[in-house]
């Protein structure tokens, strides 16, 4: 059997190859305990021991061929390191453990020999070339396993488990997302740059993802605190809660911040507006076209990505198809022209917008809610940064504007009205009155999406959120304050 050369960048100590005879088929055997390390997928994971366990005597016994295999030949393996080494073919001695990493997956992968190997203390000295001239690995996901020479063969070991890749075809979504997620990309660039260039560390400006530095309020925390002490009691204990989130917590959200325009069975408590953003997804599924801001919070696109909703990126100007592109810009103030753009089956609005900082004016917004209800397009409302408006006119919800609950869903969080960056609550609001083309209710479908695959925000971290809303953690000397103080207004 041929097996296609893999690059691999690296060698180390998580596992072992064994080599088999000449001219068998490669065995699948991972010794036991080492078995773990084929479900990792980073470089974190600490080395597995290098022993013989009991399984690995039991098959060298069986197989009779410890010391006296010869030297054997197999198709090269490129890898950075070896290339320095080694050209075509290598020869290795049977029965020596070496390990190695698949580079385009950082799974680890286990190759077992019928020979026995000598001590670990011998094997490790052996030339690595000739190491990586034994394994022949395939370059994409498809099966690893040699075809078995015999039905006794085609069964895993009793004394062995068998290991394969998996024959699931990626989700070719997946590969059309361009790079890694954008903050944590900035994050590391930033840090790369403060270890080359630390006297930079007070003059740096970072445009990555912000965070809080102010310690949550006293009155806040000790709802967490209070929350956190009842588990402890017999009385005062809770186990799973509704999916929707503590009932308290929904019509306080509907009183205080909705000033009771929304129902309270129309709020979904969840642990962030970013995990509401995929899941509203999840009820839209792929057959609809997205309209985002431009520039917009990089989870609209990716998310509509990930749930097949696009085309592929366009290279030139770096932009998805299928997806409609809503400038926003100083010409047009920050507000996109959306009466001359095409039509979008889900529209995602951010206001403030992350990352221009823009808040749309109520005049704006009826424009906004006017042109999805003549289009029958959803209006998916980011209201997170609402907590930052200060200037009189300017809406902190969509559902301010007239004939919006026929047309818009908000997402909204706690982060920045508590600091619960770390702590994570949000919730998302969805009126009875948006429907589907058929009729159907979106809120029905959300909270089957919920109720389905979530279970609910921490106990403890809602009685936060109910500490936050009441009259004391709503206080001008609260959390908004260290937002304000700190120059994080925004108009």
């Amino acid at each position: 059997m041929v097996w296609p050369a893999l690059d691999l960048l690296d060698v180390g100590h998580q596992a072992t190859i064994y080599v088999p005879p000449r001219g068998g088929k490669i065995p699948t055997y991972l010794p036991c305990q080492v078995k773990k390390c084929v479900a990792c997928v980073s470089r974190v994971c600490g080395p597995c021991p290098p022993v013989e366990s009991d399984n690995d005597r039991k098959m060298n016994e069986r197989s009779g061929q410890a010391e006296s295999e010869q030297k054997r030949e197999y198709p090269a393996v490129q890898s950075r390191r070896a290339q320095r080494s080694h050209t075509n073919t290598g020869q290795v001695a049977g029965g020596e453990r070496y390990s190695v990493r698949r580079a385009d997956t950082d799974h680890y992968f286990f190759i077992q020999s019928s020979a026995k190997p000598p001590p670990h203390s011998n094997s490790i000295a052996m030339n690595l070339s000739g190491a990586f001239s034994i394994l022949a690995l395939a370059s994409s996901a498809s099966a690893f396993v040699a075809p078995p020479s015999s039905p006794a063969a085609a069964q895993p070991s009793s004394s062995g488990t068998a290991l394969s890749m998996s024959g699931v075809t990626r989700n070719p979504n997946f590969a059309k997302l361009a790079g890694g997620y954008l903050f944590p990309e900035i994050g590391r660039r930033r840090n790369a740059y403060l270890a080359e260039n630390p006297e930079m560390s007070d003059r740096i400006i970072s445009l990555g993802i912000g965070d809080t530095t102010q310690p949550i309020p006293e009155h806040i925390l000790g709802g967490l605190v209070s929350s956190a002490s009842k588990l402890g009691t017999k009385e005062g204990y809770s186990g799973y809660g509704a999916e929707q989130g503590m009932g308290d917590l929904r019509a306080k959200i509907a009183e205080k911040l909705y000033g009771g325009s929304i129902k309270d069975s129309e709020v979904f408590v969840s642990d962030g507006a970013k995990c509401d953003i995929m899941r509203v997804q999840q009820v839209f599924g792929p057959g609809v076209v997205t309209a985002v801001q431009d520039p917009s919070y990089p989870v609209y696109v990716d998310t509509s990505v990930m749930m097949g909703q696009t085309g592929d990126i366009d290279p030139a100007t770096s932009q998805y198809d299928n997806i409609v592109y809503m400038p926003c810009t100083a010409e047009n103030e920050f507000f996109p022209d959306i009466e001359n753009l095409p039509r979008a089956d889900i529209v995602y609005f951010c206001s403030p917008n992350n990352p221009i900082g823009a808040a749309a004016t109520k005049e704006q917004l009826e424009k906004l809610v006017k042109v999805c209800k003549e289009r029958g397009s959803i209006l998916i409302f980011d209201a997170a940064y609402a907590p930052f408006i200060r200037s009189e006119g300017v809406p902190k919800s969509i559902f301010e504007i007239e004939g919006a609950r026929e047309v818009a869903i908000e997402c909204n969080s706690f982060s920045k009205y508590a600091g619960f960056t770390g702590v994570r609550l949000g919730w998302t609001v969805v009126p009875d009155e948006l429907t589907f083309s058929d009729g159907s209710k979106v809120r029905d479908d959300f909270n089957r999406v919920m109720t389905t695959a979530f279970n609910g925000a921490s106990n403890i971290v809602q009685g936060g959120g109910l500490a936050c809303l009441d009259d004391a953690g709503r206080e001008r000397d609260g959390i908004h304050n260290n937002f304000f103080a700190r120059g994080f207004i925004l108009h």
